[in-house]
C-alpha cells in the first residue's frame, strides 16, 4: 500500500473515531452501543432531546463472582431513525441490595465548543423490592413539599423506577398513599 493511501485510510479512521458510532435504530444502538451484555430493556424515556434507557445487564462472572443476578444501568442516547442513534454516555451499572427500594443517581452533561455547559440532566432510578411500594416520588431540590411521581415499570426481572431532576429526597408510597420509606439529604 502506498504512503498516500495509508494516510487517507488513517484520516478516514480518525474521522470515524471523532464522529462515534451511529446506528440506524435505537434498538440497534442499545444492542451494540452499550458496553455490557443487556439482559432486559426496562424503560425508555426522552428528556430534553436525550433518550435515557434503563436496562438490566448480566455482570461478568470473572470480574464480579459475588453478584449472581442482573444489575441495573442507565445509558443515554441521542438521535432518531432518520439520522441515526448514538450512545452519548456515560455508561455504567450499579448494584446494591436495598429494602424497600434501591436508589441510584447518574447525570448527563453537554458542553459547547468553548467548554460551557449547555445541558445537565440528573436521573434517579432504582429497583423496588417491597411489594407494598406502588409509587416512588422524589422531592424537588430546595423544596420541602414539592414531590413528583417517578415512572414505575413492571418488567420481567422486577419493578423499577426512573425520573429526572435535582432531588433532595425520595419516598416510597403504598397504594393508599401511605409513606412506607423515605430518605432526605442535604444539598448545596
Amino acid at each position: 500500500m502506498r504512503v498516500k493511501n495509508r494516510i487517507i485510510l488513517l484520516v478516514i479512521s480518525f474521522m470515524f473515531l471523532l464522529t462515534g458510532c451511529k446506528y440506524s435504530t435505537l434498538d440497534e444502538a442499545i444492542k451494540k452501543g452499550i458496553p455490557y451484555k443487556v439482559h432486559e430493556v426496562v424503560h425508555i424515556q426522552k428528556e430534553k432531546g436525550v433518550t435515557a434507557v434503563l436496562y438490566t445487564a448480566i455482570p461478568d462472572k470473572k470480574e464480579t463472582p459475588h453478584i449472581t443476578e442482573p444489575v441495573l444501568g442507565v445509558a443515554f442516547f441521542k438521535g432518531n431513525d432518520e439520522e441515526g442513534w448514538e450512545n452519548v454516555g456515560p455508561n455504567g451499572w450499579t448494584h446494591m441490595e436495598g429494602e424497600p427500594f434501591t436508589m441510584y443517581q447518574d447525570f448527563y452533561r453537554e458542553f459547547d465548543e468553548d467548554g460551557n455547559q449547555t445541558l445537565e440532566l440528573h436521573v434517579i432510578f432504582g429497583e423496588i423490592t417491597n411489594r407494598e411500594v406502588t409509587r416512588i416520588q422524589t422531592l424537588e431540590r430546595g423544596s420541602e413539599d414539592q414531590y413528583k411521581d417517578a415512572a414505575v415499570v413492571d418488567a420481567d426481572s422486577g419493578r423499577y423506577y426512573l425520573t429526572f431532576g435535582r432531588t433532595s429526597g425520595i419516598r416510597g408510597l403504598s397504594e393508599a398513599g401511605e409513606v412506607i420509606h423515605q430518605n432526605h439529604w442535604e444539598t448545596n
